[in-house]
């Protein structure tokens, strides 16, 4: 904290006391401890200090390690197990059994001295499996009573050890009670060895531990006898194997001091050990050893010290030596600002929730922990758009309603559905409504015109609806015999309008042809008299009549649906068998509330009640004309904000939607699978947002014939078709997809030379359609879709007809284009800004001095904005045109530019790499080019190293080698006159095409990390090598002419040259469209790969991005010349757009 904030913080406090009011703080009181103020040393660890520290470590911890070393080997170890061997051979099946038994235990042993050991040698026994660290073999002992005679009753801690027959056991516990109890004897040359057992115990032990006065009582008097006996007329401090005993060891292999020999043994003598094998370590399997060690300066022998000293000063040295050599040979000068953060401009920073997108967006900084996200202006830029977008509540305002949209569907009620489940009787009586509700309804939302159906129906399309809706309410409300004045007044509506009811030009609802006759009919059954003429009711009733008289005897699949469907307009399929098939898991007949209601009025069935009364416990008084709709709505949404451009700002709403989705598709959930429109509609946002989808639901439709047999293809909506095209489009590898690709687009294209309908709905979907069939998504580029929806008014359709007429309330299309039109314009007036910074850098680096290159920076930087066209991705942008453009000029100056010499000498340069040297420079040109691309190169990498942590520049280095390494190559061939094989070629032109500098430094700039093992994997390098290939294949079919002319290398002349087949050059061409739209669709199965998949999905998606650039370029042209190209550029860099006012409407 800083000081002025602890200032601050003491008057606060002085504050209070002095209002008198005292306040009970947890907070410490204010000292320059506490607030961390004490003078501190902070070393700054230059590279001189850093190199020092180690190499003086080194030094001092390698010899260390040597003496220490050399000090534990010159300790001489003597180490004898002997508890198996001093167990007959007879007992050592039960050897607890032995060592528990009566008797004397002598053991004789013999040992060998290897080498000479100088006096004092010490004797220790060694146990192994004993755990002495045991918790409540640890506590059961009492270290007062050890020290004070006035303590020996104290034995509360010693259990079970602590008493025998009333009185305390001195010493008590566990610890005493296990006392080692065997002994040694020592000879040599049948000359006794003594040993010393004075002085083995520590000295602190004996003094301050154990009593000079406390002498032991009732030891080892009970039963069991635990280890050894205590002398009871020797005090505890004299009895020094127990105090040796009593510290604990902490690991359950230990030694103890048992006595030291004070003579010399030299080399050879032969020690003989007469051994008392008194204690018990068989119960445990534990092990008993007898060690005679001499000791050195440091100890026994112990290797341990000397290996870490070595250990801890190789890995100094060898750190001081690397670092050494890392700051001669790129010394880094301290203290440079230029390496700060802030003045590196490395982008990429903001973690943008929602950037660009036309409302106050939240910007998180990365993990790297960069400051600048992209460069200092551009964020001036932003947080001042930032700022006053904030500050406008409308945008705000505008995002919340969508936000709401995506949460919840709001279904307007229809009316013609509500007079059909309010004419269902009762079961109890057939005079009464089962749903009073309904009628009521009815009774108080007739419009003033005395029509029933949607508010501001006044378009001349939705009259038809108007019109049946009105007769349905009419016949409810004449069923039970109420509402006298609303029947009259919606038969005037009738009669004034009645001209509509055969007007062909006017869109009918599905099915009017036969309800609108049928419900005619079930008036006269009402005595009830419909003002449209006779002729004109008979002629409609006549051709209903005829119609289903056709199909009385046989009938396809779909148009057994259609009339399931209408059933509530036949009123004579008595058959429940043809219309169960129809009937949902929630009770429904196709989801609409109209036919559930005929059904159970027919049939009585108890699934369609349960639909009706959860419809009506849900809705209360009016039902929708379709129900369940929230997955189709919603997923319209999503849609409509992705093509629009506009999603960034709802990607958590958008996931929870998808996940959802994904739930009930994994399901087979009905209202998903059942509905052709969503069931397409699922598959390609599932598949495109890294779902893990199966095909098997469309599979019906891989033939038209599939999609003729369902209610969908007889009544042929449109939509539905589009919907199935579009899925089969957003992946063409299935070969069932493909058919439904073929036939979907065969059936567009018929609909779109027929198209008759002119309602404002029709028109939208028109230009749907054309749009679809005109841009297909392999070569469609996202800013130029995003616009052309924009300038069509195209969003949500939240009106659409079935039978009737229905709409999405909380859907506002004019809210979503307002938004979408000030996502477009703020972000190109972004692109403007690059766009003006990368000209000046053209001029920067005179490039424009190069005149036999082409300038194509336009094209350049619009195929990165048209596709990374979201504020954040700066960075990528531009290095996408950076390299765009100078790849242009190096393809340009290995084509006519440059002679062999300046090429192998710009070669030369790359490879060298030498940053601190003087480069040789054959000509100006190749100064010019070399400094642009070192100077580019070097940006990348630094502003990558924000993204990825790591230094990449070596493998954007590596990336330009290789492709002026493979633009040598074809100068050479082409020099030499030399005719490669197509194999040879297409292996280097993959590279030569030159995507490598455009693409590649772009991944690491988009955001998530690449690793380098990411990089050098197969599917990243199958990736770039599909992309590439494809387009080297693309340019050499549309580029052939101009080639051949030039005298360059083509495939297609290759191709020609070497054809074994005589195809002709038309054929061959053929061909090779086919081989490059396999790649294409290799590179699509690729990019949605997830399984198993090493490269995350938004570096994969750069690939598909410039997959639809080429597809876009090389479409009719070579992708240069092309005006209509020119005129795209523009408008998606360069020209706002605009709404009228009747595209908001």
């Amino acid at each position: 904290m800083s000081s002025t904030a602890a200032s601050s913080t003491v008057g606060g406090g002085g504050s209070s006391e002095i209002s008198g009011v005292k306040k009970t703080s947890k907070r410490p009181k204010y000292s320059r401890f506490t607030q961390q103020e004490l003078p501190a040393c902070k070393p700054i660890l230059t590279p001189r200090w850093v190199i020092l520290t180690f190499l003086v470590a080194g030094v001092v911890f390698i010899p260390l390690g040597v003496i220490c070393l050399f000090a534990s080997q010159g300790v001489v170890e003597i180490v004898d197990r002997y508890d198996t061997d001093c167990i007959p051979t007879s007992s050592r099946n039960n050897m607890v059994a032995y060592i528990q038994g009566e008797g004397d235990k002598i053991c004789k042993r013999t040992i060998t001295v290897t080498k000479a050991m100088k006096h004092p040698v010490y004797v220790y026994y060694q146990l192994e499996n004993f755990y002495q660290n045991h918790r409540r073999y640890v506590k059961s002992r009492n270290d007062a009573q050890l020290r004070s005679p006035k303590e020996e009753h104290d034995v509360k801690t010693c259990a079970p050890e602590d008493n025998v027959g009333g009185e305390p056991i001195v010493p008590c516990g566990l610890v005493a009670w296990s006392l080692f109890n065997d002994t040694y004897s020592f000879s040599r040359n049948s000359q006794q060895l003594l040993v010393n057992k004075k002085g083995i115990s520590w000295k602190s032990d004996r003094e301050n531990k154990f009593g000079k006065n406390v002498f032991p009582k009732n030891f080892q008097k009970g039963a069991p006898i635990g280890g050894g006996t205590l002398n009871i007329s020797k005090p505890l401090s004299e009895q020094e194997d127990l105090i040796v005993w009593m510290r604990t060891a902490a690991l359950p292999t230990f030694r103890k001091l048992y006595g030291k020999i004070e003579t010399d043994l030299h080399a050879g003598d032969t020690i003989t050990v007469l051994l008392q094998n008194n204690y018990n370590t068989y119960s445990f399997n534990g092990q008993k050893k007898l060690v005679l060690s001499t000791t050195s300066w440091l100890g026994g022998r112990n290797d341990f010290l000397g290996i870490a000293y070595l250990t801890v000063g190789s890995i100094c040295l060898f750190l001081a030596v690397t670092f050494a050599v890392l700051y001669l040979v790129k010394p880094r000068q301290l203290g440079d600002p230029s390496y700060l953060s802030w003045n590196r401009s490395a982008g990429g920073c903001y973690d943008a929730v929602s950037v660009a997108s036309g409302f106050f967006m939240s910007i998180n900084l990365r993990s790297s922990g960069c400051s600048s996200p992209i460069s200092a202006t551009l964020e001036r830029r932003l947080d001042s758009e930032l700022q006053t977008r904030a500050n406008n509540v409308s945008f705000e305002q505008t995002k919340e309603k969508i936000r709401k949209m995506l949460e919840k569907v709001e279904l307007s009620v229809s009316a013609y559905d509500t007079s059909w489940v309010a004419m269902v009787p009762s079961p109890s009586s057939q005079n009464a409504p089962l749903f009073p509700q309904c009628v009521k309804w009815l009774l108080d939302n007739q419009h003033e015109d005395g029509s029933w159906g949607l508010d501001n129906h006044d378009h001349q399309s939705l009259k038809k609806d108007v019109l049946s809706s009105t007769l349905a309410s009419i016949l409810a409300l004449k069923k039970w015999g109420i509402g006298e004045r609303q029947i009259n007044k919606g038969l005037q509506f009738i009669e004034l309008n009645s001209a509509l009811v055969t007007d062909e030009t006017i869109q009918k609802p599905t099915g009017f042809d036969i309800i609108f006759p049928g419900m005619i009919k079930y008036a006269r059954d009402l005595n009830l008299t419909i003002p449209l003429g006779s002729e004109v009711v008979d002629d409609m009733i006549r051709k209903r009549d005829l119609d289903l008289k056709c199909d009385s005897e046989k009938f396809s699949k779909g148009r057994e649906a259609y009339l399931a469907y209408v059933l509530e307009g036949t009123r004579n399929l008595k058959d429940w068998d043809l219309i169960v098939k129809y009937q949902r898991k929630n009770g429904s007949l196709f989801d609409s509330p109209a036919t559930t209601a005929a059904a159970f009025t027919q049939f009585g069935n108890d699934g369609c009640l349960r639909y009706l009364c959860s419809l009506l416990q849900k809705f209360e008084a009016a039902v929708p004309s379709v129900y369940p709709f929230d997955q189709y709505a919603r997923l319209s949404i999503i849609v409509t904000l992705e093509s629009l451009g506009i999603d960034r700002d709802f990607k958590t709403e958008i996931k929870s939607i998808l996940d959802e989705t994904y739930r009930y598709w994994l399901r087979g959930d009905e209202e998903i699978c059942l509905d052709l429109a969503t069931c397409a509609l699922a598959f390609r946002l599932l598949l495109a947002h890294g779902y893990d989808v199966s095909y098997d639901p469309l599979k019906p439709f891989a033939e038209e014939s599939g999609f003729s047999d369902t209610l969908e293809g007889y009544v042929k909506n449109t939509f539905s078709v589009l919907e199935l095209f579009k899925a089969a489009q957003s992946y063409p590898h299935e070969s069932a997809l493909k058919k439904q690709c073929c036939w979907t687009k065969q059936y567009l294209e018929m609909e779109l030379s027929s198209w008759v309908k002119t309602s404002v709905r029709d028109k939208y979907l028109k230009k749907e359609v054309e749009d679809a069939l005109a841009f297909p998504s392999y070569a469609s580029l996202e800013r130029s879709d995003h616009r052309r929806k924009i300038l069509n008014g195209s969003a949500v359709e939240n009106t659409r007809v079935t039978k009737t007429s229905y709409r999405l309330h909380n859907i506002c299309t004019s809210d979503i284009l307002k938004l979408a039109v000030d996502d477009f314009n703020f972000c190109q007036s972004i692109h403007r800004e690059e766009m003006e910074r990368l000209d000046r850098w053209i001029v920067e680096n005179r490039l424009q001095e190069l005149k036999f290159a082409r300038q194509k920076l336009a094209y350049c930087y619009f195929s990165g904005a048209a596709t990374l066209f979201s504020p954040e991705l700066s960075d990528a942008r531009i290095s996408w045109a950076k390299g765009g453009v100078l790849t242009t000029v190096v393809d340009d100056f290995f084509d006519v530019g440059g002679s062999k010499e300046e090429l192998e000498n710009l070669i030369h340069l790359v490879e060298k790499w030498d940053l601190n040297g003087v480069p040789e420079y054959r000509s100006e040109h190749v100064e010019i080019i070399f400094s642009v691309l070192r100077d580019t190169i070097l940006e990348t990498g630094d502003k990558a190293f924000a993204y990825q942590g790591r230094n990449v520049t070596h493998h954007i280095v590596k990336i330009w080698l290789d492709l002026l390494k493979s633009m040598l190559r074809e100068a050479e061939w082409s020099s030499d006159k030399s005719t490669p094989s197509l194999e040879d070629y297409m292996e280097n032109a993959y590279i030569s095409f030159a995507l490598g500098p455009i693409v590649l430094p772009a991944t690491y700039l988009i955001g998530p990390p690449l690793p380098e093992k990411t990089v050098d994997s197969q599917q990243y390098n199958q990736l770039y090598k599909l992309v590439s290939t494809m387009g080297r294949l693309l340019n050499d079919i549309q580029g052939y002419k101009r080639e051949s002319a030039e005298g360059k290398l083509n495939a297609v002349s290759l191709h020609m040259k070497h054809e074994r087949d005589n195809r002709s050059k038309e054929e061959i061409i053929e061909s090779m469209k086919g081989l490059a739209e396999r790649k294409r669709e290799e590179l699509h199965k690729l990019v949605l790969e997830e399984k198993g998949s090493v490269v995350p999905r938004e570096c994969k998606e750069a690939f598909s991005k410039m997959s639809k650039v080429l597809n876009l370029f090389y479409r009719k042209d070579d992708g240069f010349t092309s005006n209509d190209l020119m005129s795209l550029v523009k408008s998606v860099i360069y020209e706002p757009v605009s709404l009228q006012e009747e595209s908001l409407t």
